[in-house]
């Protein structure tokens, strides 16, 4: 299965110009790390700056995207859980969230909202758990 889910993030208190949303991808610092059972993505440009962690598919822990805005102090955190099928129970699919590579990017909205959005990869079918954000 292949679904794809926007990942939008919010920070407060930024004012963009038209100009620096044109300049904001060609300059932009965009990197991924591999650490303890996490894949960590960075990414800086003149609007935002942000760090996404999701779970490895590596690692057998419940599966968590993590987006943190320094910046903003703000972020927000969802667990995937697999779906249970028509009887009940638990789905044997295995479920891995991946981020597509070349998505991460920032994103703005009305109000000088600014944040972060990406393209992921779902693997099985899955809920969301628990989701929580500090705005």
């Amino acid at each position: 299965m292949h679904a794809s889910l926007l990942v939008y993030v919010l920070a407060l208190g930024f004012y963009v110009t038209l100009a620096s949303k044109q300049t904001a991808d060609k300059d932009a610092l965009n990197f991924q790390l591999t650490s303890s059972g996490n894949e960590n993505y960075f990414y800086r440009d003149n609007i935002t700056s942000a760090q996404v962690l999701l779970t490895s598919p590596a690692s057998n822990a419940t599966r968590r995207l993590v987006a943190a805005l320094p910046a903003g102090n703000n972020g927000a955190l969802v667990y995937f859980l697999p779906a249970s099928t028509n009887s009940g129970v638990a789905s044997e699919d295995k479920l891995d969230i991946t981020l597509i590579n070349g998505t991460l990017k920032s994103t703005t909205s009305p109000f000088h909202n600014v944040g972060i959005q990406a393209d992921i990869l779902v693997t099985a079918n899955a809920t969301l758990g628990v989701t929580l954000s500090d705005r």
